[in-house]
């Protein structure tokens, strides 16, 4: 395994799981984080265990380990998780993030600062059920 990740993923449902482990298959090293430490570690020791998986237990540990230009996809539910996660981020100095979703306060409050270029965040609706 390598010391660095290529990119960071917040959110370890079952989406988010799906994702790391895909990205994992295709040859990137990916860091993990889960607000639910508990989470991050069942990942590490379960589905995740033996692969190129870095798990983090802070937003400090998941910016740490990310190669420059730092990439994180947001795998939060929509609304105010994502907007406390982007000021987190920012906070810790992100420098990047990935896909040109502007749908919340946050990501339209922090477009174009230096710290944060695009931000990640996947949206599930249950419309209907």
């Amino acid at each position: 395994m390598t010391n660095k990740a290529d990119i960071g993923l917040v959110g370890l449902a079952v989406m988010g799981e799906n994702l790391v482990l895909n990205m994992e298959s295709h040859g990137f090293t990916v860091a993990v984080f889960n607000r639910t430490i508990d989470k991050v570690d069942n990942f590490i020791n379960g589905r995740g265990k033996n692969k190129n998986v870095i798990g983090c237990h802070s937003i400090e540990e998941l910016i740490g380990s990310l190669k420059s230009p730092r990439k994180i996809m947001l795998m939060v539910k929509a609304g105010k998780p994502v907007d406390d996660f982007i000021i987190a981020l920012k906070a810790e100095g992100a420098s990047k993030s990935v896909s040109p979703f502007t749908n919340t306060s946050a990501i339209t409050m922090h477009a174009g600062s230096p710290t944060i270029t695009y931000v990640s965040s996947a949206e599930s609706s249950h419309l209907g059920r």
